[in-house]
């Protein structure tokens, strides 16, 4: 497969996971045009954090909700709380503990270290985003006052966004997190 049929597919699999996260609908590409994708990560000359703003690792966290979403309403009928679902915590810690590492050209120079901040900002937004995302979609409760750490990781997720420089356009990739985020302020 073509570097750009692959790219295609990376950037279908990601519109696709996104509009169903968003509408809690089926993803009309299986999640195996993902791992094909995927399967492939180091040989390709394009990366998703290029295609999309957001690191491959948050991408398939993305992937992973976007199938959970789904499952909510069938997952309330059979648990008390989708607290007690091991996935969902699961996610929600990978998530917490995620970290930008930076690129290894990241202190070349001035330029490459703005860049790399760029990117950390950006990336530090779609995680506090997700964040913002899963507590509403899993673990918040309609009728109940929202938590001032949910207003707090909204207000870090703002923060991320403003953070990016405006020459480098990355923190347009940053808008769907900053909707989230938006939603809580």
């Amino acid at each position: 497969m073509s570097s750009r049929v692959e790219a295609q597919i990376g950037i279908l699999t990601w519109w696709d996971a996104i509009t169903s996260l968003l509408a809690r609908e089926h993803c009309v590409f299986p999640y195996e045009y993902f791992d094909a994708v995927l399967s492939n990560q180091d040989n390709q000359e394009w990366d998703f954090f290029g295609l999309c703003g957001c690191p491959t690792a948050l991408v398939k966290i993305v992937m992973q909700i976007a199938r959970l979403s789904l499952k909510k309403n069938s997952l309330f009928s059979i648990l008390d709380s989708a607290s007690n679902n091991p996935t969902i915590s699961e996610i929600q810690q990978s998530l917490e503990s995620w970290c930008h590492i930076p690129s290894p050209t990241a202190f070349r120079d001035e330029e490459s270290m703005h860049q790399d901040q760029d990117v950390m900002h950006c990336s530090e937004a779609w995680r506090n985003g997700l964040l913002l995302y899963m507590f509403r979609a899993f673990l918040w409760e309609p009728g109940t006052s929202v938590p001032t750490h949910i207003l707090y990781r909204a207000r870090v997720t703002v923060d991320h966004v403003t953070s990016c420089r405006d020459k480098s356009m990355i923190a347009r990739q940053a808008l769907l997190p900053l909707f989230f985020a938006g939603c809580e302020l």
